[in-house]
């Protein structure tokens, strides 16, 4: 599955390769996404986690080929975050742009520092945590072993200070 993620993110990049015609321009124009934190959706509990937080959905499934699913960008405010949980047929990564999570895999956890990206496969528990004191900036790609399948499982575990 990491071979489908990378042949994903490299499409992407090779998408954006020498100048091209007017018309093949505008097509690529159509497909860069801008975002604004300030337009993002306020969620509370995201996969069961602690606090609200910031997102958007970048791009939906079936843009980046049959088993792509999304690709999501976010904020992640201090005390906050996405809750433990996993995926049978998922594989996620997680890019940190700028901050500190917690990512807790399996049971184990790390701080790790942006810009990063963390890798989670399908049939692995994980969850994301700030503890820190400065919003976290992250995106999740996320594809699908079956093309057109999603699924997560919920732990009950907020991974928020206080929680489970």
């Amino acid at each position: 599955m990491r071979t489908l993620l990378l042949a994903v993110l490299a499409g992407a990049i090779i998408s954006l390769g020498p100048a091209q015609p007017a018309a093949q321009q505008q097509a690529l124009a159509a497909r860069i996404v801008h975002t604004d934190p300030a337009a993002f959706r306020q969620s509370a509990a995201v996969d069961g986690g602690g606090g609200r937080m910031g997102l958007t959905t970048l791009v939906n499934r079936g843009a980046g080929g049959r088993e792509f699913n999304f690709l999501h960008r976010g904020v992640i405010p201090p005390g906050a975050g996405i809750g433990h949980h996993f995926h049978n047929v998922v594989e996620e990564m997680f890019v940190i742009l700028d901050g500190e999570a917690q990512f807790t895999i399996d049971g184990r956890t790390a701080t790790v520092k942006g810009p990063a990206g963390v890798i989670c496969r399908a049939g692995h528990s994980h969850a994301i945590y700030n503890a820190g004191s400065s919003p976290v900036q992250w995106m999740n790609l996320n594809v699908s072993m079956i093309a057109g399948v999603y699924d997560a499982f919920d732990l009950g575990d907020t991974h928020a200070v206080g929680g489970d």
